[in-house]
């Protein structure tokens, strides 16, 4: 958190106590959200409305990483799925990355980048892969499948969540970092599964939540606070 947010919590928190309701916004975390290279619901949307971040929506990974993160925004959520990113945009996001920054992946974002090690093995501990590579099977996926979802430890992303049902789409043989820090899993086509996990990402802080492909999961309240939860303690609330 930037003294800056750090000073507004502090006048906002004395405010409270003195039983003064400060004007909402004026330290909101500031969210980058990209999509682009996979059909979605605009519904997707509404998880970030409502008077707890300032998102900025950019439809395309080369336009989101074209310029340097670091001090622009708190968190960045990943709802695009590419395989390609310039190696300028790649210096971006490393440096974002390597300077603390906040990630959340969610669900097709799980795909992206399966030629950049870097990315799936030390940032997310986890990949999708579109094809098999040795010592990797390809990976699968089922649509409109009813998953059950456990939570595993309490920490400050599943605060507040009890184990919960939505029908959504399960990833299969996906490979998974060892001693990967699981913070709810599913039940699969294929069997138990992370659904909610922190990236090994040492220097940061980096949330991947697997599900999350339609209205169903949208209009969830579990999904809902899930999401909100993930974003802002990867902004460092």
């Amino acid at each position: 958190m930037t003294d800056r947010r750090s000073f507004l919590a502090a006048v906002t928190g004395i405010l409270a106590l003195a039983g003064f309701s400060p004007a909402c916004g004026a330290d909101l975390p500031r969210v980058l959200v990209v999509t682009g290279g996979h059909e979605f619901e605009p519904e997707f949307f509404s998880l970030f409305e409502g008077n707890w971040c300032e998102a900025a929506r950019v439809d395309s990974n080369e336009k989101a990483f074209a310029e340097k993160l670091v001090g622009r925004y708190d968190a960045v959520a990943l709802y695009d799925m590419n395989q390609e990113l310039s190696p300028a945009g790649r210096e971006n996001i490393r440096a974002y990355l390597d300077a603390g920054g906040g990630l959340v992946v969610l669900h097709h974002a799980l795909v992206s980048y399966n030629g950049w090690e870097w990315w799936w093995r030390e940032v997310l501990g986890a990949s999708y892969r579109e094809q098999e590579s040795p010592g990797m099977p390809a990976s699968t996926y089922r649509h409109d499948t009813e998953m059950k979802f456990t939570v595993l430890e309490r920490h400050p992303v599943t605060t507040g969540l009890e184990n919960w049902s939505m029908k959504d789409e399960t990833y299969g043989s996906m490979w998974y970092a060892e001693g990967l820090k699981v913070l709810a899993e599913s039940d699969s086509h294929q069997g138990t599964a992370p659904a909610v996990w922190l990236g090994p990402w040492s220097r940061g802080r980096v949330v991947c939540i697997q599900p999350g492909h339609g209205k169903e999961a949208f209009g969830n309240e579990n999904y809902r606070r899930l999401v909100r939860q993930a974003v802002l303690w990867a902004a460092g609330e």
